[in-house]
């Protein structure tokens, strides 16, 4: 997408995201619908797509974008099982949640990425280091994808032993995150929560 290109870039310019934006219809009701919904817990009166950009933030808007496209892409793959993309959408919002709580707040998009795209080979059929080539991703994101150690894979691996309940890993992984475990499951039925409501469109 060229949208993901522009917003990949060191600097992304709001006027060039703006006009690709408002090349694309659907993109730009959807933006706009996204504005609206609960998770901002405020209407905003938004009086062209680039406001909608700066309240946003070029950082969440890139969250965003890759919902909205896989939320499309779900839609377009009636062969893609909804219980994979639940667990796309709710590994992606448990690893922002826990950024948030471990004090990692200015990278809570990057987790909440990690999280989402770490079943992308199921998704799309693909070997995930193919995948990784054509993805316009940071390379620490890339690295924890591929099962490097990081602190994004340390997240990753803890999200996904809570998803499988392997009780003997959570704890290790829990403490080595830097998250209480009740705070960890609290975090979990949010995220669930969450995703219900972009599965159901309702964000």
């Amino acid at each position: 997408m060229i949208i993901m290109e522009e917003l990949s870039q060191l600097e992304p310019k709001i006027d060039r995201v703006t006009e690709i934006i408002e090349a694309n219809l659907s993109l730009s009701f959807k933006l706009l619908k996204l504005m609206n919904s609960p998770i901002f817990g405020r209407v905003y009166e938004i009086k062209s797509i680039k406001q909608a950009i700066v309240l946003l933030g070029l950082k969440e808007l890139k969250k965003w974008i890759y919902v909205l496209s896989l939320r499309e892409t779900v839609n377009n793959a009636s062969q893609v099982p909804n219980e994979v993309i639940k667990m796309c959408f709710t590994r992606a919002k448990v690893s922002e949640l826990i950024a948030l709580n471990i004090g990692k707040r200015l990278e809570c998009p990057s987790y909440f990425l990690t999280g989402m795209l770490s079943l992308i080979d199921t998704l799309l059929k693909q070997p995930l280091e193919k995948l990784m080539k054509q993805l316009p991703l940071d390379k620490e994101i890339k690295d924890a994808l591929l099962g490097s150690p990081s602190p994004y894979r340390d997240v990753l691996d803890l999200v996904i032993v809570v998803e499988r309940a392997e009780w003997s890993e959570i704890g290790k992984l829990a403490d080595r995150v830097g998250i209480g475990k009740q705070k960890l499951f609290d975090i979990y039925k949010e995220s669930m929560k969450w995703t219900k409501g972009v599965m159901e469109g309702t964000l």
